[in-house]
């Protein structure tokens, strides 16, 4: 949501929600199960993760109810206008910060315990 306020200036709670859904699935997947893969491995995967959000986010809330969030449809290589390979791209490198992040709170939450 920060990095869409900085971007567009705006953003919808929607995004509040696939965010935070993102980076719980990057946690899991990219940090725990893959932790010992490569961090082009962990890219892709996240950019996966958070590409899926943002289509079904889409679809519900762009198309099935009609609220116009976000349209991708001008840009190269879209789909439906939710999704797009030059996000994809973003989300591959906005990942990096996103698994340091994950990474910040294991190690805090290891030595609580």
């Amino acid at each position: 949501m920060m990095l869409e306020l900085a971007w567009r200036g705006r953003t919808h709670i929607s995004m509040f929600i696939a965010s935070g859904l993102s980076l719980a699935l990057i946690d899991i997947i990219c940090c725990n199960h893959l932790q010992y893969k490569s961090i082009f491995i962990k890219c892709t995967v996240s950019s996966i993760i958070i590409t899926t959000i943002e289509f079904v986010t889409g679809v519900v809330v762009n198309i099935g109810f009609n609220m116009k969030v976000w349209d991708y449809s001008l840009i190269p290589f879209n789909f439906m206008g939710q999704i797009c390979l030059t996000y994809f791209i973003v989300w591959f490198f906005l990942s990096i910060p996103a698994m340091i992040i994950c990474n910040l709170f294991g190690k805090i939450q290891q030595a609580k315990t």
